[in-house]
């Protein structure tokens, strides 16, 4: 990553076409390995639209763009995506793309909890021609593990936990933390420990998020947890962001203290943003559509300059019964009070 910035400003001045290609397709694998998933996903729509025409072109570009969407959780968008690109690689797959959007699809199935649609395309997913990557075999087999043992966590766990030894064995440290830390979401607190030990004797801004996640979850540490998600979201993993900041929310949970309150505060805004990002049915424009009418009206009213006095007085209710409504209101759409309430309202 410290070279990245460097190759990436030095590439620009390259001419030939194939080159080009090479380049920018190990620095998407760079940032994919460094868990740099908003930056790879930066760069992949830059690409798309003209400054690397074959290797970001059509379905490569589709492909690379689910691919990051999928592993940062945006299931929607991951599918979105790639769904497009299946129905064009099934016709012509020149760069035997096919069974890595097919695994990318079915974990992104898995996340939407479509469990029956994610172990279909599991099954069916081709034979790759070639012999990928290694990095990329790792990031599909990963994929494909968890949309087949979707339905089954101590099984998914026991082999996630068997890869990333594999990986480790075999000096693969990004692939192996990917694997622990997906063990790790899902309730596997051996791997938890596993992850944060791994984690450890990396750097980075990826590995850091790592530590934190694993050794939050082994202490039941707010602060490392909160520390998690924060990194998890610069870097555009809402996956992992979401599911560290519950974690902190439910280690905080009944607890007084200054810290705690503080931890508490960070962690239900990042679970709240987060929350938004990781599916469609989420956006602030979908959970509008939860309200009823009455609830809507107050909404509007609160994310707007009326004071509390002023709304209770229009509606003709008393400022007790606005506060209730209110509560109800912001549970419905993941909003921490009335100051989030108008920033997403404005944003919509």
């Amino acid at each position: 990553m410290k070279l990245l910035d460097a190759v990436t400003e030095d590439v620009r001045t390259v001419s030939a076409p194939g080159i080009l290609d090479t380049v920018y397709v190990r620095v998407f694998q760079t940032l994919i390995a460094a868990g740099e998933y908003a930056r790879a996903a930066e760069l992949t729509n830059d690409l798309m639209f003209g400054r690397s025409p074959r290797a970001f072109c059509c379905n490569s570009g589709e492909v690379a763009y689910g691919m990051v969407h999928a592993l940062s959780g945006r299931a929607d968008r991951a599918l979105g995506s790639l769904s497009c690109a299946m129905s064009q690689l099934q016709l012509e797959d020149s760069g035997d793309l096919l069974p890595m959007a097919q695994s990318l699809a079915a974990y992104a199935h898995a996340l939407l909890d479509n469990t029956d649609e994610a172990a279909r395309l599991s099954e069916d997913t081709a034979e790759h021609r070639y012999r990928q990557p290694a990095q990329l075999e790792s990031v599909e087999q990963l994929m494909r593990v968890q949309a087949t043992l979707a339905g089954d966590p101590q099984r998914l766990c026991a082999q996630l936990r068997s890869m990333a030894r594999s990986c480790l064995d075999e000096s693969m440290v990004a692939p192996a933390l990917e694997c622990l830390a997906a063990a790790a979401r899902h309730g596997d607190a051996k791997a938890a420990v596993e992850l944060a030990e791994a984690a450890a004797l990396a750097d980075g801004r990826w590995a850091r998020a790592l530590y934190c996640f694993g050794a939050g979850l082994d202490a039941n540490d707010s602060a490392l947890l909160v520390e998690a998600a924060d990194t998890a979201l610069e870097l555009g993993n809402v996956l992992l962001a979401n599911t560290a900041a519950r974690a902190a929310l439910r280690i905080v949970d009944g607890r007084a203290g200054s810290a705690d309150r503080a931890h508490a505060r960070d962690a239900l805004r990042i679970e709240h943003l987060s929350f938004r990002e990781l599916r469609a049915s989420n956006t602030i424009t979908e959970r509008m559509k939860t309200l009823t009418p009455f609830e809507a009206e107050i909404a509007l009213r609160a994310a707007g300059q009326a004071t509390r006095a002023e709304i209770s007085g229009a509606l003709k209710l008393s400022p007790r019964t606005i506060d209730w409504h209110l509560g109800k209101i912001f549970d419905k759409l993941h909003v921490s009070g009335r100051s989030e309430l108008g920033e997403v309202l404005g944003q919509n």
